[in-house]
């Protein structure tokens, strides 16, 4: 689905990137048939009449075939009928209902607990009697902590994608699938689904046997490929993955 609670994305969107981290990191998990080879020739369809109609899926779609494109498998030239093609492509896109989150924090009081320094200043009067001024320095230091927390909402936002191939029985599994999920402070999935399918792209068409951690920076041009259709660098199917 696209259309993604659209009164919340209305009333709740926030402003900015996927992550205010440098770093992007969801968790993915892939399935895969041994009989898959990414030289059978793929096409993104719809899953149903309602994602059809959905004005969104265009764009959802589009990007899913740059993906996988990028990720190194035989994609339907558009504009031929997607029957033509060896594997159907499916994917699913939701967002969880928003999620209270609480962060608590423990905010230092400073104070001061001695001297840290002095300073004497000695001057001579009419008189001639020598005066010393001297000023104190304190030292600052932490001297207690104060509890206090925020509120966010956050939402798991879920990115399911499923090959089956041309006259699958229904009933068996598919070919290959993959998901990925991330937890993100807006509900809007235009800012997170491209950095989804990044993180998917090298697990499409792969049996991890758990979910893995995916991370990469914010700035990765493949994202920006998945977006745009921007020429894709070399080495775009290798996905990053991070320890976690």
């Amino acid at each position: 689905m696209w259309r993604l609670y659209a009164a919340l994305v209305m009333a709740l969107s926030l402003a900015g990137c996927a992550t205010t981290d440098s770093q992007f990191t969801s968790t993915v998990m892939g399935r895969a048939d041994p009989s898959f080879t990414p030289r059978l020739s793929h096409a993104v369809v719809a899953a149903d009449a309602g994602q059809a109609g959905d004005p969104g899926f265009p764009e959802l779609a589009a990007a899913t075939r740059r993906m996988l494109m990028a990720a190194g498998l035989a994609v339907l030239p558009a504009g031929r009928p997607s029957g033509e093609a060896d594997v159907a492509v499916t994917v699913a896109y939701t967002v969880g209902a928003p999620q209270i989150r609480v962060d608590l924090h423990n905010r230092p009081i400073y104070g001061e607990v001695g001297i840290a320094s002095s300073t004497t200043v000695e001057r001579t009067n009419k008189r001639g009697e020598k005066i010393s001024t001297t000023t104190y320095t304190p030292r600052i230091e932490i001297v207690d902590y104060e509890l206090s927390s925020s509120t966010n909402f956050t939402y798991a936002h879920t990115l399911s994608i499923t090959g089956v191939r041309k006259g699958a029985d229904p009933r068996a599994a598919p070919l290959w699938a993959v998901d990925a999920a991330y937890t993100a402070w807006t509900p809007d999935p235009k800012q997170t689904s491209a950095f989804l399918l990044r993180a998917v792209q090298a697990y499409v068409g792969k049996s991890t046997g758990m979910r893995e951690t995916v991370q990469f920076p914010n700035a990765d041009p493949g994202v920006n490929f998945i977006l745009s259709g921007a020429p894709a660098p070399k080495g775009l199917r290798a996905g990053g993955k991070g320890g976690g």
